[in-house]
């Protein structure tokens, strides 16, 4: 388990050689933005079970940002998305829970939730 407090921005390459992370909780900080490769340093990593980015200050998200991570859950409530790319999800096949609530999206791309076989749980309320 990682848990990171008290920032406000991640420099690329900060999680390479975590080869034992379980958890990445990354809630409660002031991130206003993430690079599209922020995450390169856990992908096919099997252990990864959440990543934790509730409660932060970002807007968008580059639509490969999680490409290659084998992740299990992804919290992105409490932040201030407006709208999602559609493939940002594409190829999380162990992907099980989402949850966006409490952000500006008034809507989500049709097939955004695509080739997600082992989804189960959606966690989406719409403010305002």
């Amino acid at each position: 388990m990682i848990i990171i407090k008290g920032i406000k921005a991640l420099r690329d390459g900060i999680f390479n050689n975590m080869s034992a992370c379980s958890y990445l909780y990354l809630n409660g900080n002031r991130l206003s933005n993430l690079t599209e490769t922020i995450f390169r340093g856990l992908t096919n990593r099997p252990n990864l079970i959440g990543l934790y980015l509730y409660h932060n200050l970002l807007s968008n998200l580059p639509e490969t940002i999680f490409r290659g991570l084998r992740v299990g859950q992804i919290m992105l409530d409490r932040n201030q998305l407006s709208s999602l790319p559609e493939t940002i999800f594409r190829g999380l096949t162990r992907l099980v829970s989402i949850s966006v609530s409490d952000n500006r999206l008034s809507n989500l791309p049709e097939t955004i939730f695509r080739g997600l076989r082992a989804l189960t749980i959606l966690l989406w309320v719409a403010i305002g």
